[in-house]
Formats: C-alpha cells, structure tokens, sequence
C-alpha cells in the first residue's frame, strides 16, 4: 500500500520526507519510496542540514526535535505531519490536527542485529490506507 499511499497523497499535498537521520540515509531511502521522482522531487530534509536541538521531557528523556520552520518559515498552519514519533514535534503534541501518528514501521524483528526479509511494508498492513482516508478528509474540510 506504501505506493499508492504515496502517490495519492502527493495529488492531493505536497510531500516533503523529513528525517532525523543522516543525509546519506534520507538520499539511500529516497529512491525506494519515489523511484521516479515525482513525489517529494528534491524536497528531502535530514538531521545535516540544520543544527538538531536536544529536548527533555517530563519523564527525563532525551530526543531530537523537528521543527515546520525549516520548511514553512510564515505560516504551518496548512501543513499536515505524518509521523511515528510525536515527541519530536513538541509544538505539535497538544493538538490533534496536524499531526497523524502511525505506527513505526520496524526493518528489525525481535533482535535488532537481524533484518526481516522485507525492506518495505507489506500489502496487508492496511494503516496506509486508513491514514489516506484521514488525508483526503481533511483535505475536502479545508477545500470546502
């Protein structure tokens, strides 16, 4: 479903891939999620290009954050994030829209020095397919 997902996500918004890891690794994943480009074209951030602040929360624990700034310095008031980890986006935690929550994809199963044999998410996990759902009623609210 990641395919379809992807492409009709990217009818209805622009997409932008937005990672807190290395440069290298968002360029690696870009081809397997875009192979042709038209997608997220060159609109890729990664934890190189910009100065990754440290955050606490409640509970002591330590994360990198992202920020919509770096990509909508005006205004992100239009702007959906699709995200396995909410601690990342501290601004956003309190509010429900514009953050949608999906489960994590795991490329490890069990111990973490042995990759599963699949590199992408299988055809019968249906969460893409519920979070297009959201995407395309929001997107018919805000069109409205």
């Amino acid at each position: 479903h990641l395919f379809n997902f992807l492409e009709q996500a990217s009818q209805l918004f622009e997409c932008h891939i937005y990672t807190l890891g290395s440069r290298d690794y968002a360029h690696a994943l870009l081809p397997l999620l875009d192979p042709t480009g038209l997608i997220f074209e060159s609109r890729v951030i990664s934890a190189g290009d910009y100065d990754c602040k440290v955050i606490r929360n409640l509970d002591g624990k330590s994360f990198y954050r992202k920020d919509l700034a770096r990509i909508f310095p005006y205004s992100s008031d239009h702007c959906i994030i699709i995200d396995d980890t909410v601690e990342v986006w501290y601004r956003f935690a309190s509010k429900a829209p514009p953050l949608l929550c999906i489960r994590r994809y795991e490329y490890y199963w069990g111990h973490k020095l042995q990759p599963s044999s699949r590199v992408l998410p299988e055809d019968d996990d249906d969460e893409l397919l519920v979070k297009l759902a959201n995407l395309r009623d929001i997107h018919a609210l805000f069109f409205q």
